[in-house]
Order: structure tokens, then C-alpha cells, then sequence
């Protein structure tokens, strides 16, 4: 057995008394398990003040004090069938101990995390913050030669997200309709109009007005550049989501009928502009550089 740390705290009994009165503090500092039993004991002051202390004596020896996202109600002492106490603690200490233990493997935080983004999902929360509270116990240490479990899933994940999560995430969110969609719906004003906005007028304004104030001596070329390699990150300005939605929304806000021939416009003049800069660029781009 690992002894993490010791901690010690000593509660005014008197303080607690009077801050009982308001249930605002019970309720804020003490779990629903830790209420319910209290309502069994007569002397209240004595049981709260009990796991107050227990409680911060308990971050205390953690060293984290209530930090990471963790408050009072995520440690509760409970007293078993036999009447002893018991400390419980939820998901979120679960993960600060696993840190503190220095474990380096993912799967720990893996399970704790899949538990975490369910009860977050069924309280009614968004499930995106059981994320970034797992994010925030994973270990980083960038002194000398220190493994870091965070820099190494980022560096594992970022292709999955970049090409695959992020794309489906912004389709999804877009509310878009693929039922029916045909070249012709493509070549209706709306759509095409934004269509060409994206992969042609953006590239076209860009690449002139860098061109013109290049030649004016108002901005320097890019170092290890040229025009062809100018004209493809042009081409990739096209490349357009929440702000091109956004001003969509704004022009339509009277016939939200177009708002499809919008979306369908974006994406698809997003998805032309990321292509033909890509490859654009790769194809002259010096693979010696």
C-alpha cells in the first residue's frame, strides 16, 4: 500500500453550528449520501464538522488542494451497514489519484473518462466538458527528459481529429440535408453563388491584393516562396465554415428557405478549395526543403 500524503484539519465546531442554519452551505459543501445520514443523527453540528475536517484533511494529504475542477461534494464519508465511515470520492478525485500515482498508461484514464462522459451526458450537461476535465488530470512534464502522457496522445490523435472528427463534427452541426441533393441543386443561385464567392473570390482577391501590395513595397514575399506557391494558400482562404454560415444566416434572416442552398454552398466550396490548394501546393512545393 502507497501512503500518497498525510493531512491534518482541525474545524471549529461553533463555525460549522452556525453555518448549518443556511442550507446553501449543506448544500454546496456536503453530498445528497452525507444529507441523507445526517438526518438520522441528532447532534449536526458534531456530524458535519466530523467530515468537513475529513474532507479537507483528505485534499490536504492528496497535495492538490480543491483545484482541477474539485469541490467538497466530491468527497463524502458515509457510515457503512457496521456503523464505521468510509470515504467515497467520485470520478474526478479518482483521476487526480491516478496522476499523483504517476501512472503513465492511458487505459486508467480511458475507463474513468468513458464513465465520466456518460453520467456528464445523462445529467443534461454537454458531454464535450467530461473532455476537458480528463484532459486537465492527464500527466505533463516537459522538464528534461520527463514523459508526458498528454503530449504523446495529442501527437496520436491529431491526424484522427484534423481529417476525420472535425469534419464530421461540423457536418453534423451544420444541420444539412444530403436527401435529394443533385448537380442541380449545386446550380441553383444560392448555392453556386456562394460556391464561387468561396473558391473564386477569395482566391482572386487575396492573390492581387498580396500581388499588388508586394510590388508596391507595402509587404515582403514570404521567405522560400514564390507566386505559384502564393496563389495555392490563395486557394485554401476559400476554405470557410462558422463566419461563412454565420453571414449566410444574416443575409437569409427573412427567407430561411435558402438556408440548405447556403450550407450546401459552404461545404462544397470549402471542400473544392481545400482539395485543389492541397494539391496544388504539393505538387510545387520542394520536397528538399
Amino acid at each position: 500500500m502507497q501512503i500518497l500524503g498525510i493531512g491534518v484539519d482541525i474545524v471549529s465546531n461553533l463555525r460549522i453550528k452556525k453555518s448549518i442554519k443556511k442550507n446553501s452551505f449543506i448544500n454546496r459543501v456536503f453530498s445528497k449520501s452525507e444529507i441523507y445520514q445526517s438526518k438520522k443523527t441528532k447532534n449536526k453540528s458534531n456530524y458535519f464538522s466530523k467530515r468537513f475536517a475529513a474532507n479537507e484533511a483528505f485534499m490536504k494529504a492528496l497535495g492538490t488542494g480543491f483545484r482541477y475542477n474539485v469541490n467538497f461534494k466530491d468527497i463524502s464519508v458515509i457510515n457503512n451497514k457496521e456503523g464505521k465511515p468510509e470515504l467515497k470520492v467520485t470520478s474526478n478525485i479518482k483521476k487526480l489519484l491516478i496522476n499523483k500515482l504517476k501512472v503513465k498508461k492511458f487505459t486508467p484514464y480511458l475507463l474513468i473518462g468513458i464513465f465520466l462522459w456518460y453520467f456528464t451526458h445523462e445529467s443534461g450537461i454537454h458531454s464535450t466538458i467530461s473532455g476537458v476535465v480528463l484532459a486537465l488530470t492527464i500527466p505533463h512534464r516537459v522538464q528534461g527528459k520527463d514523459f508526458s502522457l498528454l503530449l504523446k496522445l495529442e501527437h496520436i490523435l491529431s491526424p484522427y481529429v484534423a481529417f476525420g472528427i472535425m469534419p464530421l463534427f461540423a457536418l453534423a452541426n451544420a444541420g444539412v440535408s444530403l436527401h435529394g441533393v443533385s448537380l442541380n441543386t449545386l446550380m441553383e443561385p444560392v448555392p453556386l453563388g456562394i460556391l464561387c464567392g468561396l473558391f473564386f473570390g477569395k482566391q482572386i482577391g487575396v492573390f492581387l491584393f498580396s500581388y499588388v501590395s508586394v510590388k508596391l513595397k507595402f509587404a515582403e514575399m514570404p521567405a522560400n516562396s514564390n507566386w505559384i506557391k502564393f496563389y495555392g494558400i490563395g486557394i485554401l482562404t476559400g476554405i470557410g465554415f462558422t463566419m461563412s454560415l454565420f453571414v449566410g444566416n444574416l443575409a437569409f434572416i427573412e427567407n430561411l428557405d435558402h438556408m440548405d442552398g447556403v450550407k450546401i454552398g459552404v461545404l462544397c466550396g470549402s471542400f473544392l478549395s481545400a482539395i485543389i490548394g492541397y494539391f496544388l501546393l504539393l505538387i510545387v512545393s520542394d520536397k528538399k526543403q
